[in-house]
């Protein structure tokens, strides 16, 4: 069994690597796998991790997956043992495990932006954003379950974390994510009966699905512009705002009628009922949201 002087064993004993590489050499260009024990002490980390739920990770074993990151590119590795690990219908699990990718993927674009500052013979081998040997499919599945759950908490966890680190993206791995979205939940969330859902998934949709990759990151004068969202993909996120905008239009008169047959005291009609439950009745508030976004 590893426990806690395992762990700060390992994070010393690359600290010490780190130190002696000097300032000229990032240590996620160093060719870890060269020194002789990395790979046992990794093997090591990585079943450790595995072996329990992400809320049962011991403190100094995230902070040694901290310190691993800096080093090395196994992002695709850690985030397939917490997805592994975590149920969706655990609250507490969805959680810890979004807020640990938070912390990697938010010390990974430190990371990218201090190598856009270096000179380029100082980082011949910098890879932008996440690199191409992550896996998407897997991330974007684990996200798919993530956005089909019924919890308003794991929602709202989804769409902070996918509004953060979407930039992170490939354009074409995002352009997958959109398309994830629009055949998978974007109606659904859109109309959610929680505001906070759909305050939070609105602002996903219209400040990072519907606009280019890091459209709003500030760019160094030698950096292209953002590539434009495919076409294909931005003609079905009108049609997704046409339909909205339809059903919008169809509820406010059936919500009107159902406030006067409350104040008059009238019961429902059985078909009444059916048709105003058809007609989603947060559709008109998702529409004023979605369209006071898309104004600014």
């Amino acid at each position: 069994r590893r426990g806690h002087l395992f762990c700060l064993f390992f994070a010393e004993w690359l600290d010490v690597v780190i130190d002696s590489l000097g300032p000229t050499v990032p240590p996620h260009f160093f060719a870890w796998p060269r020194l002789p024990g990395f790979t046992t002490l990794l093997t090591c980390t990585l079943l450790e991790m595995s072996a329990r739920p992400p809320p049962l990770l011991a403190e100094p074993l995230v902070q040694l997956s901290n310190q691993l990151l800096r080093c090395t590119h196994l992002h695709s590795v850690l985030v397939k043992i917490v997805f592994h690990r975590c149920s969706v219908h655990d609250v507490r699990a969805v959680s810890t495990t979004l807020n640990l990718m938070n912390s990697w993927m938010t010390a990974l674009l430190h990371r990218l932006q201090e190598d856009r500052m270096r000179p380029a013979d100082a980082a011949p081998l910098s890879q932008p954003l996440l690199r191409s040997t992550f896996d998407f499919a897997f991330f974007f599945r684990g996200m798919a379950v993530l956005f089909d759950s019924e919890h308003v908490q794991v929602l709202l966890k989804a769409c902070e974390f996918l509004y953060r680190h979407f930039d992170l993206l490939p354009d074409h791995q995002a352009d997958k994510m959109r398309t994830t979205m629009l055949r998978g939940c974007l109606t659904r969330l859109q109309l959610h009966w929680s505001a906070e859902v759909r305050s939070f998934f609105a602002h996903l949709l219209v400040l990072r699905l519907e606009q280019p990759c890091a459209w709003a990151v500030p760019r160094l004068p030698s950096e292209p512009a953002p590539a434009p969202v495919e076409p294909a993909i931005v003609r079905q996120f009108e049609a997704a705002a046409a339909r909205l905008a339809s059903l919008a239009v169809q509820a406010l008169p059936a919500e009107r009628a159902q406030e006067r047959r409350e104040q008059r005291g009238r019961p429902e009609q059985p078909d009444e009922g059916r048709q105003l439950q058809q007609l989603q009745p947060y559709a008109a508030a998702a529409l004023a949201l979605y369209e006071q976004l898309t104004a600014v």
